[in-house]
């Protein structure tokens, strides 16, 4: 029941603005192509190393490849330790479990069905052959930062035909093989890919960049889990609220068009 008495706009402006952060999802709302973030509730002595060299509390990176069922392509330690092949395909559940949540990201622009396809093919190709490179997980900051002090330089050499992107490879890191998805699914440009290099992204950068999507919401297993106030997404606005899908674009249009026809016929209100 409503209260009865006046509210403070600065109530209502608060509880409208946490309508439009994210707020927790389920596997159904899931999208092929979204990135998925992993952060650790009680990071392991690896996870630590990893946040320590990043600066970022995201120690992991995957890319959703299937909706029904739900999976997702991610590369990590091997489960192989003969052969050391690390790509993996895991079921969603078995992904959020390792983790505190799991942050999703996705673009409006960067997964239609052509590219889609071109993802999968490329996942497929992939499999059975790809390796873990963790020396270069470790090491990622540190080379990312100088390759934003020389943008201009590799762009330079991209148009001078001097540098190129490296083609896919059979070893990567996590945040390095989503990046490499982006690329083989046609969404960057070989020249975009001077700069949006692979090698060079850890998960943090990769949670910095809004090339890579907007946040959709958190996955978890706990429904009392509370997102920590570090996590950068936590005050940002929430994909469904910044791309309405078509029908409610739609929706919008005809309120805006039924409001306008009132004001017509009855006039503007008067206080």
């Amino acid at each position: 029941m409503p209260p009865s008495f006046p509210l403070h706009p600065g109530y209502l402006s608060a509880h409208a603005a946490s309508q439009q952060r994210p707020g927790l999802i389920s596997v159904s709302d899931l999208k092929v192509g979204d990135v998925l973030l992993c952060w650790p509730e009680h990071p392991d002595f690896a996870q630590r190393r990893i946040q320590s060299a990043t600066g970022s509390k995201y120690v992991h990176a995957a890319i959703l490849m299937s909706e029904t069922p739900a999976y997702a392509a991610e590369v990590g330690f091997g489960l192989d330790m003969l052969t050391k092949k690390s790509l993996r395909r895991t079921a969603i559940s078995d992904l959020v479990a390792r983790y505190g949540h799991v942050t999703v990201l996705r673009h409006p622009d960067a997964w239609q069905d052509s590219s889609v396809l071109r993802l999968r093919r490329f996942i497929a190709r992939q499999l059975g052959r790809t390796r873990y490179r963790a020396f270069k997980a470790l090491r990622v900051e540190k080379r990312g930062r100088a390759r934003e002090k020389n943008q201009l330089a590799l762009l330079d050499g991209y148009f001078a035909g001097s540098s190129k992107p490296r083609a896919s490879k059979s070893a990567y890191f996590c945040s390095e093989f989503v990046i490499q998805c982006f690329m083989e699914g046609g969404y960057l440009h070989e020249s975009a890919a001077v700069i949006y290099c692979a090698e060079d992204t850890s998960p943090g950068r990769l949670a910095r960049d809004n090339t890579f999507g907007f946040p959709v919401g958190y996955l978890t297993n706990t429904n009392a889990y509370v997102v920590p106030d570090a996590d950068p997404y936590r005050c940002q606005t929430r994909f469904g609220v910044m791309f309405p899908s078509m029908k409610s674009r739609r929706g919008l249009r005809r309120a805006k068009l039924v409001r306008c026809r009132l004001v017509r016929e009855t006039g503007p209100s008067s206080t």
